[in-house]
């Protein structure tokens, strides 16, 4: 014990180092654990993969032909066939998506036949949301008014047996809270006793009903909950469906932060997460994830041109059973990607909401 004092320094001294990385590996745990449960202040260094959830199963990309660039995609079982919407970018165009498309996907996520662009009007539709009402398609999705203000148009979807075609869309222009200054977008679209709903916002949830061949929408309920969350606004995302005595849904939320995605530099970051609401009016939102949904390749991969820096994990639409979710979400804008989830885990990391 002698001769191994003389090495490394006194009794007292040993001690002291021994107490300092104790202090320093106990501070660490401290700092970890915390961000692991609020995510309020992570480390400007922080590899968001690494917080990767273990119910999050498989990740797959999905592979477009002709359109490697393809982007957040929804996703609905209509007809007995699995039908996918996309972004596309013409030619020569980078930054932002300006054409919609439709694809059959087979029972393993893979592409039957030619994914076809929709015709329609050079608007800048983006974003399509897909639900089915009484055995019929419909899209719900974003498109360019004025210029550049955002509103949402609603369409129906049809195929021949061979190909797609939509009706003539519709915009809502009139609607509560209606601001000509201000974007609106992805208002999310779910089933309620046969008839279609919207939620334009989560914070507060307001409920819309669309009264088609009007361009108006009725406010029919509006809430507020209260969680923890931290990482940014939860906003609208994908469609919601009704999943025993409550719907479900995901949603997206941006914070402004530093990872070793951006280079440790502040950036938007994008997250994915799941919420419950009530299956009858008001609907009020009854729990929330209380992490972000993370898995391999969420924020890894190929760089793009976009109109502004940031990284993005965008859901659109998702599938399920008892026992799974799949969700399909778009990834820098370039990208679309399906994940497979385990319902239970998803639901066990979900917290009750304070409701008002």
């Amino acid at each position: 014990m002698t001769k191994l004092y003389t090495k490394v320094g006194s009794p007292s001294r040993h001690s002291n180092l021994l107490m300092k990385k104790f202090i320093t590996l106990s501070v660490m745990l401290i700092c970890l654990l915390f961000c692991r449960e609020s995510f309020g202040a992570l480390p400007p260094d922080i590899d968001l993969e690494e917080m990767a959830q273990d119910y999050v199963l498989e990740i797959k990309q999905l592979n477009i032909q002709g359109y490697p660039t393809a982007c957040n995609p929804s996703i609905v079982r209509w007809q007995g066939k699995f039908i996918l919407s996309f972004n596309a970018y013409s030619i020569g165009k980078e930054d932002q998506p300006d054409l919609m498309g439709l694809a059959i996907l087979d029972e393993n996520f893979n592409i039957i036949g030619n994914p076809q662009i929709l015709e329609v009007s050079k608007n800048l539709w983006q974003d399509a949301r897909l639900v089915v009402l009484n055995e019929a398609l419909f899209l719900v999705f974003n498109g360019a008014i004025n210029g550049e203000l955002r509103r949402t148009f609603i369409a129906q979807a049809h195929f021949n047996g061979i190909e797609f075609s939509i009706g003539l869309p519709e915009v809502f222009l009139n609607f509560p809270g209606e601001n000509p200054n201000q974007w609106e977008r992805n208002w999310i679209p779910f089933v309620y006793n046969n008839s279609l709903l919207l939620a334009a916002s989560l914070s507060p949830h307001r409920i819309l009903r669309p009264i088609l061949g009007s361009q108006k929408c009725e406010e029919i309920a509006s809430s507020h909950f209260s969680s923890s969350w931290t990482l940014g606004i939860p906003k609208t995302g994908t469609t919601a469906h009704l999943d025993g005595k409550h719907y479900l849904a995901l949603f997206h939320s941006v914070k402004v932060m530093p990872s070793i995605h951006s280079e440790e530099k502040p950036m938007q970051h994008y997250f994915m997460g799941a919420y419950t609401f009530e299956d009858a009016p008001p609907f009020r939102i009854t729990a929330i994830s209380k992490e972000p949904i993370i898995g391999k390749h969420f924020y890894h991969g190929p760089e793009y041109t976009m109109c502004k820096p940031c990284r993005v994990v965008f859901p659109c639409g998702f599938i399920m059973n008892e026992q799974f979710i799949w969700v399909v979400f778009g990834r820098q804008d370039h990208e679309v990607w399906m994940a497979k989830l385990d319902k239970k885990g998803l639901y066990d990391n979900m917290e009750l909401c304070n409701l008002d």
